[in-house]
Order: structure tokens, then sequence, then C-alpha cells
């Protein structure tokens, strides 16, 4: 099997040190036990390009790099440094369109992938880039190209029509091949308007590389056979997945354009289907498991980046600490330390109908949802379970908290004043219940609280949050009071209140002073209808 990787790009790289040259005996970041080649079937190959052997680790830092060839090498790659067999100076004899724009599309070190055809002292060769994910077996397709001597490659092709020059790929190597591919390459006709021969095969990225070629080489040599998409070349696009379940797939392909990249931690897109939504989570979550039993076992660093992240952790399992790549947790960036609050177990999910404790334990599906919520919390069971710091929502004219948390999983009343926190429905407008503000009875019917003031169950990771976040008093005191509708503030609260008290706020005479517009605002809500107050819950929320 045969990975390829490049980090940067220069014309001096792609050409210095000939073609091929062996780097060996360099570890930094991992241990010097690498997966035993006695458990393995096959050799891994990586083609390294010159300019990829050092990396940016992504520490921030300048000039800090890591050694990508020691990191394959632990992963029980043979690493290959070789440059790109076809140069600019091929082109420049032969490619003049080509030269001047391969550049814009994937740049001339894309041949690099034709070094597995020299590869003779294998019988077959497997084609994979980083974005290829290996789910079944498929030595039958293997046996079958070796046995068969009119066969020399089986490939796929993308969802955009052209081969997959990287993704996946089974070829019998050649020396003679390759030169031959070459030579093709060079001497196929290429044209902007008609493409490879005038034939096409130029409607996709790529079409200047390998990919343009090689899909152009499959509709002549009949040598190459192509094999079905959805099963080796599984892209989880809607077509795929409307013909097979991605788990029946041996080989899918991380697609930025479908699923996402992993490692750019992305968001569901809102139009997605049930069935896309879980195959985009089911290809991700296997992809950071391999990442965690990794790191587990071969990674030598001083300290290993803990899973902290909380965004979609039933794909990515900590390793995203929000959407978009800058928020992915890297093997080789620098370390984010875990906070005191958080809670790490790991990487289980708990079975459908059950939530993860903060004993990384499950509930059981008979037991109440709220024994995963937090000692410090209340527990919302309607509209969604959430967990709800005791001292949230509630607070007096002063901001201090109406309830605080008994320890045990419940709240009780708190430091602020009871003057104003006992007053119930005549201080806080769209209180509902006749109940305690601390009373495990209360529902604001909350499907979000502010940053620090709670957390959400869920299958995977335990209902943690940082309550230091809380900060600023809207966050802490988020439910709209009378002192606030008095003070100008809560607007949405005051114009929706307004209504339901038939323009009782507004009504003349205006008072003439706060207080005297406090004592005509509580008596306004006495006489509010309950069904309109409880309408205006999410409009008298800050937040």
């Amino acid at each position: 099997m045969i990975k390829q990787a490049v980090c940067k790009i220069t014309e001096l790289g792609g050409t210095s040190g000939g073609r091929r040259r062996n780097l060996r005996n360099n570890r930094a970041l991992v241990t010097e036990e690498a997966p035993s080649e006695d458990y393995q079937p096959f050799t891994m190959y990586a083609l390294v390009h010159p300019d990829a052997i050092y990396c940016t680790d992504g520490s921030g830092q300048i000039g800090s790099k890591y050694d990508r060839v020691a990191f394959l090498k632990a992963q029980g790659y043979h690493v290959e440094i070789v440059g790109q067999p076809i140069t600019n100076s091929d082109l420049n004899a032969n490619h003049t369109y080509i030269l001047q724009h391969i550049e814009e599309d994937v740049g001339v070190r894309d041949s690099i992938t034709l070094h597995a055809f020299n590869l003779e002292e294998h019988k077959a060769v497997v084609v994979l880039d980083y974005n290829t994910q290996l789910q079944l077996p498929f030595q039958d397709e293997i046996d079958d190209l070796v046995a068969d001597p009119t066969k020399q490659v089986k490939y796929v092709k993308d969802r955009d029509g052209g081969v997959s020059k990287g993704g996946f790929m089974i070829i019998k190597p050649s020396k003679a091949k390759f030169e031959e591919i070459r030579q093709e390459y060079l001497s196929t006709p290429y044209n902007a308007t008609t493409g490879w021969n005038g034939e096409g095969h130029n409607t996709f990225d790529g079409k200047l590389g390998l990919k343009g070629f090689f899909s152009y080489k499959a509709t002549k040599d009949p040598s190459w056979v192509e094999l079905d998409r959805c099963t080796f070349n599984n892209q989880l696009d809607d077509d795929c997945i409307s013909q097979l379940d991605a788990a029946d797939s041996k080989v899918v392909r991380h697609s930025e354009y479908v699923c996402g990249l992993p490692r750019h931690c992305p968001y569901d897109h809102p139009q997605w289907s049930v069935e896309k939504i879980q195959a985009c989570q089911s290809i991700h979550e296997k992809y950071f498991m391999g990442r965690y039993e990794f790191e587990d076992k071969y990674l030598r660093k001083t300290r290993i980046q803990e899973r902290i992240g909380q965004f979609k952790p039933q794909s990515f399992i900590g390793y995203c600490t929000g959407p978009g790549q800058k928020n992915y947790l890297g093997m080789t960036d620098q370390i984010y330390p875990k906070p005191d609050w958080q809670i790490i177990c790991p990487p289980i999910a708990c079975p459908v109908g059950t939530y993860m404790k903060n004993d990384c334990t499950c509930t059981e599906v008979t037991e109440d949802p709220c024994a995963a919520c937090p000692s410090n919390t209340r527990c919302q069971l309607y509209p969604e379970l959430r967990c709800i710091d005791c001292s949230c929502g509630f607070c007096d004219s002063t901001g201090s908290s109406c309830c605080e948390s008994d320890g045990v999983g419940s709240c009780q009343q708190g430091a602020g004043n009871p003057d104003f926190c006992a007053q119930g429905s005549l201080f806080f407008p769209t209180f509902t219940s006749s109940a305690d503000v601390c009373s495990p009875d209360v529902n604001l019917f909350d499907t979000k609280v502010p940053e620090g003031c709670g957390c959400k169950p869920n299958t995977h990771i335990p209902c943690s949050y940082n309550r230091d976040l809380q900060g600023t008093y809207d966050n802490q005191c988020h439910v709209c009071t009378v002192n606030d509708l008095v003070g100008g503030s809560c607007t949405s609260c005051f114009q929706c209140i307004n209504i339901c008290t038939n323009s009782c706020l507004t009504s003349s005479p205006i008072p003439a002073t706060s207080a005297a517009t406090y004592d005509k605002y509580v008596s306004c809500l006495s006489g509010m209808d309950e069904s309109c107050r409880s309408n205006c819950m999410d409009s008298c929320k800050k937040y």
C-alpha cells in the first residue's frame, strides 16, 4: 500500500536528489516500537516529496516543525523520498499550456503517484491518499488482478467523473509501464477546450494532472478495469448513500465537499438527510478512533493532547473544540491543557436512549436521565434534556442569584434577596409556576443556555461545563425581571408583555418615578393572562 504527501511546494525540491532515495532510522515524535511487520500481510509505503520531510507543526512558533518521515515510519511505513517524474522541463518541451496552468490546478508534483509503478518487488500495489479510509478487506480484487495477465490497473472514479488517481487504485507494478505512462502523458495532445486528444476529460479539478490523463487512458487501455465507485470510493454523496450502507463500503473517501474533512471539524449541513448525517458521523468517528489508538500505543511525546473538544463528540470524540480547521486539536500542534472543570472519559458510546454520567458510566435504560446531570444543576426534561446551573437564571434586583446547589442534585434558596426572589411571577414576568423559583418543578423550556450555565447530556461525553464563563451579569441572570423592564432593557420582553396586558405597561398616566413605574408594572403583571405569559417566555430571556 502506498500513500503520498507534500507539505510545501518548490521546483528545487522536485528535481534534486534524483528520482528516488530511502531515508531510515529517524524518529522524533514516536516510540521505537512501530507496528510489527509480523502482523502485516502487506508492506506500507509513503511517497514523500523532498519538501515534505519537515513540515510546520502548527504550534504557531516561527520555524517550529516536525519530522514527517519519522512520524510515518512509526506507523509502519517504508518511506520513499521522491521527486516528481514529470518535471517543468518535460512540460516545457511537450505541454506548454499545461506548464503555464498546472499550478492553478494540481501542481507539477502531482505526478509523484507514478512512482508506485516502480515497486516491482511487489506483485500488486494499492495507491491511497490521506483522505482514504479502508474499512473492509479487498484481497479478492488484488488476487484477481495478479492472476490475470490481461489486467494492469483496477481503478475507481470520483464523484466528478474523473479517475481517482490517488484515492484508491490497485496496480501491477512495472518499470516499463511507469515509463510508458510517463511518455504517453507527455506525447498526448491537450487542448483547454477539447481536453485530452480532443476527447474531453477536462471538466474536473485535476484535469491537467494524472487524474485527467488517467481518465483518458482508461477509455483506451483494456487492461484498465473499473471498480464500483460506491464500494471502493464511497464519498458519502447522495448517490452512494442511496445505493449502499457506508458500513458495507470497502473503501470510503473523505471529501471536503460532502461530509467535510475530519480535520476541518465540519458542521452537519441543515439540509442533510438523517441517513447522511449518520453516515458522515460514522466515518468521522472511525477516523478519529484510528488516531486515538495510534497515539495510545505509539506516540512518544512529553504530553499528548487530551480530547478536550466538546464539538460534535459523537463524530470527533473530543478532537474538535468548535467548527473549522482552527479548532482541530492536532497530533503535532501545541498542547492545550485540560481545564479543571472538565471530565474526560474513554471514547465509548452509551447505548441509544442512555447518557454518559460524570463517573464515565452510562445511565440505565430504565434510569432517570437526570442522573447524567452534575450535582450543582437542576434537570430539565422538556422540550429537551438539559442540566442548568442552579445559580443561573433567576436573580434579585442586585444580580445575586436566587438559587444555589444543595450539593445532591437539586437547587435551594441562594444569596438573593427573598423579597424579590419569592415574588415569582410578580418579579419575573414570564415565570408561570406557583412553586418557588428554586423548585425542581420549574421549567423555562430552554433549548440553549448562556456559556457557563449548563450542559446537555449525550451518549459520548459527560455533561460538564465551565462555571467561570457565567462572567457577566446578563450571562448568569438571564431571566428578565421587572427591574429590567423599568430600566429599559429586555425590550423584546417589554413589547410582548405589553401586548399580553392590553398595553397596560404604556397606558396613562405615566409614573413620575422609577419606584412608581415598578409598582405599576407589578400591578399589570398581576392581571396578566397565563397562556399569554407563557408565550412571552423566550422573549424574556437575555440570550
